[in-house]
């Protein structure tokens, strides 16, 4: 029924939209010609009364006469040009009027995506206004730093150079991240950083400068994964497959536990190891939640750094959940630890997140009332 009404109700607009099309004469053209040609009338007229009274000469009048009745010649070709414009052009916007509809559903058909969800138009009018306000709070920390008598604080130029990659503005970034690369306390951070923002500056071509960057970075702390990937991507592009999958493997082999960097260096090691075979790597088990030990130090913390430490473990099981959103029942642990919190905002959002995964689930498993029950309160 749906497909049946927009399709009458494209006809409707075609009918509408072609009726000045297909008219055999463009009625608008030709009175605006048929004006002229009045004016024109008038004009000859004007030069017999300006001769008459002395006011021109015959050779002026004449040379008048001339220009005058070649427009007025050119005037009538332009009618024969309009008309043959006309119908090549309605043939043209006919052709047009039925091609695009059907190229159009054609694409959409294969590409479209109909179960999306719409976006609000308050909710894009809060992301506009949420995006200019990022960028003039941008720019005024710009102000201030470039204005600072000696530079402005390394910490300044890392949050700004933060900001711009937010905004995808990477060789702003690179720029931010470049000023503290130049002084005496930058530290492995901040050389992965300035790389990084490099790299995604260039569309993911790594460059000899960004490279630099990495090995300042490994050098300072070989414990920092992210100058690591990046090499191996620098030797993936290079061609030098071995070297790549060899940075990967002896960095993961540093590791000691689960870490969340883990699974994109397996990912890539994988994909490259295909090409050169090698063996596949195996990551360790994946924690479902803070350890035995973890809970025990836990138990030894003030109020405050029980706190942060809790914190620290929602945020980084909110990590891991953006990486893995099928998982169910840690996205239920997520809003239990929000409502611990007193986040109720965020816990909202992850039994959100949620529903969509219970929605298929037995009536009888409980899960699926814990998500339904918990979004019918708030």
């Amino acid at each position: 029924m749906i497909w049946g009404a927009a399709i009458i109700l494209a006809l409707i607009c075609f009918g509408i939209l072609m009726k000045p099309v297909l008219r055999p004469t463009m009625a608008a053209q030709l009175e605006h010609n048929e004006t002229a040609l009045e004016i024109y009338k008038d004009q000859l007229a004007e030069i017999d009364r300006d001769l008459v009274r002395g006011l021109i000469g015959d050779t002026d009048a004449a040379a008048a006469r001339l220009e005058i009745q070649r427009r007025i010649l050119a005037m009538g070709k332009g009618r024969k040009s309009i008309a043959s414009t006309s119908k090549s052009n309605g043939l043209l916007l006919a052709i047009a009027a039925v091609f695009v509809p059907i190229a159009g559903m054609g694409i959409y058909a294969i590409t479209g995506s109909p179960d999306a969800r719409s976006v609000p138009y308050a909710t894009r009018g809060e992301e506009v206004a949420q995006a200019r306000e990022i960028t003039d709070l941008a720019t005024r920390l710009r102000e201030k730093l470039t204005a600072h008598a000696d530079g402005g604080p390394s910490e300044g130029w890392i949050l700004l150079g933060q900001t711009y990659m937010g905004m995808a503005r990477y060789n702003d970034a690179a720029e931010a991240f470049g000023v503290v690369a130049a002084r005496e306390d930058a530290d492995s951070v901040v050389f992965s950083r300035y790389g990084e923002a490099l790299i995604a500056a260039e569309n993911g071509s790594i460059t000899p400068l960004a490279e630099t960057q990495l090995d300042r970075s490994l050098a300072m702390d070989p414990r920092n994964p992210a100058p690591s990937y990046y090499k191996a991507l620098a030797h993936q592009q290079r061609g030098d497959l071995d070297s790549a999958y060899q940075v990967l493997s002896d960095r993961l082999a540093q590791a000691e536990n689960w870490q969340p960097w883990m699974e994109s260096f397996a990912m890539l090691a994988n994909d490259i190891r295909g090409q050169i075979d090698r063996p596949a790597l195996v990551l360790p088990d994946r924690p479902a939640g803070p350890s035995a030990a973890d809970m025990q130090a836990a138990q030894d913390m003030d109020a405050d750094d029980r706190a942060a430490f809790i914190q620290s473990m929602v945020t980084g099981l909110a990590e891991r959940l953006a990486q893995n959103p099928d998982d169910l029942d840690g996205w239920l642990r997520l809003a239990r630890a929000y409502d611990v919190l007193g986040e109720a905002d965020k816990a909202k959002q992850a039994y959100q997140s949620a529903k969509p995964l219970v929605d298929n689930l037995a009536d009888d498993d409980p899960r699926k009332g814990i998500v339904e029950n918990a979004l019918s309160l708030n």
